[in-house]
């Protein structure tokens, strides 16, 4: 069965801007995003960095609907960032917010658009291809995967949301990262970028303006991956996508699950159901 990502879609998102700085499209997750997207200059956005877009650093003005009315929903950013035809649009239209960039940590669908900007400009490739080359051919993917579009007539990725996949797949995609950015024999991405895009950011000075209850035991966020500390001092971490759309790594266990679902489940927190799993594997 082949399952949508939802916001699983973003750590993918992060290894491929590993790729590219290992290719040499990108220089460093420390380039201003103005480098690349010369379009936003001038907009309190200079000093924003592709590091500052894969923390989720705030900077960029951002509201969700949990945060206003119902009846704005259809005319507020998680809307725009989902549903526009022209997604490309939408990503140039980026803002400042009223808070410094790095000060806060606020979860941002702004962040992946202009990160596939990025990504298709210095390599020349549409995300979905280069996704293809660096990752799906490598690891000897199992079954063909898809890309949701904003629009034919665009023709952009969904970067927050729209990979399309079989379990089987995704769960090779975390093998990767399991075996720091190694599969059978290949490097497919260094193994310090896997150590840096996946462990703590500690000590982590921002206030989280969202979710400030999953940093208060030991989470954390890091380049668009999600993570739980072990008591031991390692971590687990795992892509996240809504209705629980998870791959799970846990490299103390040599473990990767992936959970998929269709459908709400407010009762259970996956990511910790999990992990508790996981403790209990020998």
């Amino acid at each position: 069965m082949i399952n949508t990502s939802f916001s699983s879609a973003k750590s993918l998102n992060s290894a491929l801007i590993g790729a590219a700085i290992a290719d040499g499209y990108i220089d460093s997750v420390n380039d201003p995003v103005v480098k690349y997207i010369p379009e936003i200059t001038g907009r309190g956005l200079d000093e924003l960095t592709i590091r500052d877009l894969l923390l989720m650093n705030s900077g960029i003005e951002y509201i969700h609907n949990d945060e206003v009315p119902f009846y704005k929903h259809p005319f507020g950013d998680d809307a725009f960032t989902y549903y526009s035809p022209d997604l490309r649009k939408i990503a140039l239209s980026v803002q400042a917010s009223d808070t410094p960039i790095g000060e806060t940590f606020r979860y941002n669908n702004y962040h992946p658009l202009l990160e596939g900007l990025i990504i298709e400009r210095v390599t020349g490739m549409s995300v979905a291809e280069y996704l293809q080359e660096r990752f799906w051919k490598p690891m000897g993917a199992e079954f063909p995967a898809s890309w949701s579009l904003d629009s034919e007539e665009s023709g952009f990725e969904k970067m927050e949301s729209g990979i399309n996949a079989r379990a089987i797949d995704y769960a090779r995609f975390g093998l990767i990262f399991l075996h720091n950015g190694n599969w059978n024999g290949a490097q497919i991405l260094p193994e310090a970028w896997v150590a840096e895009s996946t462990q703590p950011l500690r000590p982590d000075p921002r206030r989280w303006e969202v979710v400030p209850e999953w940093q208060g035991y030991t989470r954390y966020y890091k380049y668009h991956w999600w993570g739980l500390d072990n008591p031991d001092g390692t971590s687990d971490f795992y892509a996240h996508g809504k209705y629980d759309q998870i791959v799970y790594i846990a490299p103390r266990k040599n473990v990767v699950i992936v959970r998929l679902g269709n459908v709400p489940d407010g009762y259970v927190r996956w990511p910790l159901v999990l992990h508790n799993i996981v403790d209990q594997l020998p």
